[in-house]
């Protein structure tokens, strides 16, 4: 795992998984080109990207925390 795998944490099943290891948008979906959802590679539910921005905040909050 590389410094930039961004880890996401599953909306249904709350396991964590790097992005990397997600499995591909469906083959069959007309919007599998530039779609912006990946599976879980535990159970298969279909999560929602994390914008960048959104991360970002994040990380600057648990920053802002830590004091």
């Amino acid at each position: 795992m590389t410094a930039t795998t961004t880890m996401l944490t599953c909306w249904y099943c709350r396991k964590p998984f790097a992005e990397d290891r997600a499995q591909p948008a469906c083959q069959a979906c007309p919007v599998s080109t530039g779609c912006r959802y990946v599976h879980c590679p535990h159970c298969g539910y279909e999560n929602p990207i994390e914008p960048a921005w959104l991360g970002k905040l994040k990380s600057w909050l648990k920053f802002d925390e830590a004091r």
